[in-house]
């Protein structure tokens, strides 16, 4: 249910009166019966500033009800006080002006269209200064999800190159090889290049132990190669194969672990897993 807003304005001479202490009641009248409810009873407003008051009023609904209220700030020297309620969207729902003497309001009038611009200037002033320029006393619903697609497909160059670049995909499904799959396993390519400088470093997540600051990552190809890794956090570790490094590894399938060296010289296993390392599906230079 939307949260409303209900202003005051206090005016002398001219000028909006600041340092005062209204109270706003609010009242909640039944569409079907007129029966009547005060949902909020001489609380205090805020003070925005300018000679403008404000306080929220949650939980409305105005398919059942109308919520009438006033803002009285006894002993105040001012001309007039003119009110305002908002509904969530910043839709204007009432505006009434009240002519005073000293203190109390008298009876009610509506605003002529002058009295209206002026009011939605004051307020569309004070929120501007207060919660950023954004032309609030325009009015209206907040735009729907098409509303807001369409204005980013209108006018959007970022997504229009996108666009281009997707167009000229098929149905032929791509394949995205992904070097350390889920569970830990490796599947990588003899050759390729693996640094985080690239975004291809291999990385593994260790939730299950606080890896020590001054340990060494070693990763164990077994019968194969002993690979220097690096410990990126304490939960994380990864390893950089150069080109040559990738090369010199031979296809096949084999065992591999990654054990954490600690300080003291003792091994303690963090992972176990499969090394996959594929031949490239063409020479390369250096193959021929």
């Amino acid at each position: 249910m939307p949260t409303g807003i209900v202003f005051a304005y206090y005016e002398k001479g001219g000028v909006g009166v600041a340092g005062l202490a209204p109270l706003v009641t609010v009242y909640q009248i039944a569409l079907a019966d007129l029966g009547s409810t005060v949902i909020i009873n001489a609380q205090a407003m805020t003070e925005i500033g300018g000679g403008l008051y404000a306080r929220r009023v949650p939980n409305l609904d105005f398919s059942l009800y109308w919520y009438p209220f006033k803002a009285v700030a006894t002993g105040a020297d001012v001309d007039s006080v003119e009110l305002a309620g908002l509904v969530h969207d910043f839709t204007m729902v009432e505006m009434t002006d009240y002519g005073v003497g000293t203190a109390d309001p008298g009876n009610a009038m509506a605003l002529t269209g002058a009295e209206r611009t002026t009011l939605a200037g004051v307020v569309d002033g004070q929120l501007s200064t207060t919660h950023g320029a954004g032309s609030w006393e325009g009015g209206g619903s907040a735009p729907t999800v098409e509303e807001i697609r369409a204005e980013i497909d209108a006018n959007s160059t970022q997504l229009a190159a996108i666009r281009a670049q997707t167009d000229l995909l098929d149905s032929t499904e791509i394949a995205i090889l992904q070097p350390v799959l889920s569970n830990g396993d490796v599947d990588m390519v003899r050759g390729d290049v693996y640094e985080a400088v690239d975004g291809r470093r291999l990385e593994w997540p260790i939730p299950h132990r606080d890896i020590a600051a001054d340990s060494t990552i070693v990763v164990v190809l077994q019968n194969v190669a002993a690979l220097i890794g690096v410990r990126l956090n304490i939960n994380r570790v990864g390893l950089e194969l150069t080109h040559a490094q990738s090369v010199a590894l031979p296809a096949g399938v084999y065992p591999f672990s990654i054990q954490e060296i600690q300080a003291d010289g003792d091994p303690i296993t963090l992972l176990r897993g499969r090394w996959a390392t594929y031949l490239y599906p063409e020479p390369r230079p250096d193959e021929y």
